[in-house]
């Protein structure tokens, strides 16, 4: 115990006197004139080259992209203490001899425990340029702090993150505080602890939110435009990812091609709502890697992309697209850009709501060659739309359509130079040798499930709709190229236009797979007459060397020759279903012969009703009037017989005048043409009887007065009253017979047997 005050105070009188004394540093990077045990330093960093091994994968050739120079710390995450010095590693994908190291204030670059004549000199800020005399791949820069604090270091130009924690004391985060440790605490814990330097090893330390949020703040100033606030010019991952990330940028300016990389600040890509330009200066790659990020808009921000190679790794697990839009806004790729993914099971540019691409001098390319998982390099969903101006849509797998859409998306084409064709090489180079179809011109609108509906199109040759629909859903067909290079462009094949006549003109459609066709090839017609109309046959109206191969099928086909043809197809009107035309009473019982009137489909017909004595036409059952059907038709007049209107009683005195006799009788209500109006009843009054045969004369015939009294002054014969209403000529004659049905009976309904009528 008392060799270690005896040390502890050497220490203390130690630092004492260094406090007098003068340190050489380079600006504010402190060099420390210590002495430090170089065994035990060299043992150090020989047991720490497990720590460099890089993980490089080997990429195919056929996704190989130019190298890309990256610096990355071994370790992540340290703790140290005020004044201890700490060894930084970190590496290089390839070799170098200068890279931009960030050391913060309070810390400083200890020149003194440079071990291989490395330099130091002052950039700008608290950015430093840190050099060896050869290039490597293996670096160590060291440091010290000197205040406590949490602090990030970076290494070219902020590419990649040391988190360092530094604490007044390290001792005591190291071991348990012995009791002289805990005697002399109040007198040392403001002193730098003075020993050997450390190597820093990884902790896991985890950063407060509020750090990361302000080192983001920072590199977005540092990376800033100096002439435009809004624009970011940025050189690896963490300048994009900031750059990307914050609402306020507008604009970002690669400065070099970029691989993701992974930050113990983090490495992803937020949703975007606000818009924005991402351009390179000549031609540069952002390669994700096998990370998930995607460029993702939302609301009504626009993207606008140019000049730049966007690329995932080829071993990538990733199902997200590169690009997606879930709102109303543009994306625009011009410039040369190329969008290729090997992520599976995702598109390349993925589009909801109302949201437009228009390829404009760009590149979409799916190349993922793993069967099963394929999906089309663009899907449309929602109401999205795609404009293809200039570039190529392709996938290096058969039966992936460049464009998967649903019905109420759309496609555009305004272009020159269009080809349909069966994919790409690996070098990204059309690959027609199983499939082509190739127009001069191209303006055409395109809608429907996945592109099956041609709603509007003008093409050179004009028949953009016929031959798209016929191969859109080819299993070769992976890749559409619009505006290609001359030398790329396989032009169209020498056509003929085929025109199709009706005759007669009504008597169908006739219509042909294809109107626009090479010579020798054949395409299929079909007669579609009209449902009136039979077909009969096709002819040949003009057309050298074409012919049709059965010229009386409705279906058949139709090889071209060597200049336009004209084709008919003759059509003859069917015969229609006869008209039988019935003429009943309400009980359906005839009262006239049918008629049956016959003629052809769709030609007109009327019928008319017949007179029927006695009868008035009741209603009509059927078209009385028309036109022919396929099937028979009828149609039924139903007459309901006339009810005449009883004839009142006259004089039979003065057959002039209409009287009211007395006691009428009780007569049919529904009585013919031929009626009786009115007849006595004879009353015989009160007789006697007798055995012998007695004539008996009935009472006269008396008739009722205004008021219904019987008018006892008046007496008129008994009489019977007929009617005949027939016409004049159908009167042939009548005769009136009586015969007796019944006894005669008494006022008191007794029956006078014997009485009988004579």
């Amino acid at each position: 115990m008392i060799i270690f005050r005896r040390q502890l105070a050497l220490c203390i009188t130690f630092l004492l006197i260094l406090h007098t004394m003068p340190l050489y540093f380079i600006q504010t990077h402190a060099v420390t004139n210590d002495q430090f045990d170089e065994p035990a330093l060299a043992s150090s960093r020989e047991n720490s080259l497990s720590y460099l091994a890089l993980n490089n994968p080997v990429v195919p050739l056929e996704t190989s992209t130019e190298d890309i120079q990256e610096f990355s710390f071994v370790e992540k995450t340290f703790r140290s203490s005020v004044g201890q010095p700490v060894i930084l590693r970190f590496t290089s994908t390839l070799e170098a001899e200068e890279v931009l190291v960030r050391v913060p204030a309070n810390g400083q670059i200890i020149e003194d425990l440079f071990t291989n004549d490395e330099l130091i000199s002052h950039s700008h800020g608290e950015y430093w340029m840190f050099k060896t005399k050869q290039k490597q791949t293996t670096f160590e820069l060291p440091v010290i702090f000197d205040k406590p604090g949490n602090y990030f270091l970076t290494i070219d130009h902020d590419a990649d993150h040391f988190y360092l924690e530094v604490v007044e004391n390290y001792q005591s985060l190291e071991a348990p505080k012995t009791e002289d440790q805990l005697d002399l605490e109040e007198t040392v814990h403001t002193l730098p602890i003075v020993g050997q330097p450390v190597m820093a090893k990884e902790e896991n330390l985890t950063i407060p939110e509020e750090l990361i949020k302000a080192e983001d703040e920072r590199i977005l100033e540092e990376t800033r435009d100096s002439k435009n606030m809004a624009r970011q010019n940025v050189s690896n991952w963490s300048g994009f990812r900031a750059a990307w990330n914050s609402g306020n940028t507008t604009e970002i300016t690669m400065q070099s091609s970029i691989n993701f990389s992974t930050s113990i600040w983090g490495d992803s890509l937020n949703n975007r709502s606000n818009s924005i330009n991402i351009s390179a200066l000549g031609g540069m790659t952002l390669n994700l890697e096998s990370s998930s990020n995607s460029l993702s808009m939302s609301s009504n921000g626009n993207l606008s992309i140019e000049g730049i190679y966007i690329v995932t790794s080829s071993s990538t697990q990733a199902t997200s697209p590169v690009i997606r839009h879930t709102g109303s806004g543009n994306i625009d790729l011009n410039r040369g850009v190329v969008l290729r993914t090997f992520r599976a099971g995702t598109p390349v540019v993925h589009l909801t709501g109302s949201s437009t691409i228009r390829l404009d001098n760009g590149y979409i390319v799916y190349g993922s060659t793993r069967l099963g998982s394929a999906q089309s390099p663009v899907r449309l969903e929602s109401s999205s739309n795609v404009i293809l101006e200039n570039g190529i849509i392709g996938s290096r797998l058969p039966n992936v359509p460049p464009i998967t859409s649903n019905p109420s998306s759309n496609i555009y084409i305004r272009a020159t130079n269009v080809m349909m064709t069966s994919g790409l090489s690996p070098d990204m180079v059309l690959d027609a040798s199983s499939f082509t179809e190739s127009w001069h011109s191209v303006d055409a609108h395109i809608t429907g499930a996945n592109g099956s509906i041609v709603t509007r199109s003008v093409s050179n040759p004009n028949d953009f709709s016929e031959r798209y629909l016929s191969n859109y859903n080819n299993a070769s067909y992976n890749t559409i190229a619009v505006n290609i290079l001359a030398q790329e462009f396989i032009p169209p094949k020498v056509s003929y236009g085929l025109t199709l006549q009706a005759t007669p003109s009504e008597g169908g459609s006739p219509q042909a797979g294809a109107t626009t066709i090479t010579q020798g090839e054949a395409t299929t017609l079909n007669a579609n007459p009209n449902e009136t109309f039979s077909f009969i046959r096709w002819e040949i109206v003009s057309g050298t060397g074409s012919n049709v191969t059965n010229t009386t099928n409705e279906v058949t086909t139709f090889t071209m020759g060597t200049s336009d043809a004209t084709v008919r197809a003759v059509y003859q009107k069917k015969q229609g279903g006869d008209i039988t035309v019935e003429y009943v009473d309400e009980s359906q019982d005839k009262l006239a012969e049918s008629k049956v009137i016959s003629g052809l489909l769709e030609e007109e017909y009327e019928t008319t009703p017949i007179e029927v004595e006695g009868y008035t036409l009741l209603e009509i059952l059927g078209n009385a009037s028309g036109r022919f059907k396929e099937e028979d038709q009828t149609v039924t007049y139903i007459y309901r017989k006339d009810q005449l209107e009883p004839v009142l009683p006259v004089d039979p005195l003065d057959p002039e005048k209409e009287v009211d006799p007395e006691n009428p009788p009780t007569l049919p209500e529904e009585q013919e043409l031929l009626s009786i109006d009115f007849a006595s009843q004879f009353n015989f009054g009160s007789q006697a009887i007798s055995v012998h045969d007695q004539t008996y004369y009935a009472q006269p015939q008396r008739l009722l007065s205004e008021d219904g009294t019987v008018n006892e002054s008046e007496e008129r014969p008994n009489y019977v009253q007929i009617s005949d209403r027939r016409p004049e000529n159908d009167r042939h004659g009548w005769q009136l017979a009586v015969t007796q049905n019944a006894p005669f009976i008494a006022t008191d309904n007794r029956e006078l047997n014997g009485a009988r009528l004579r």
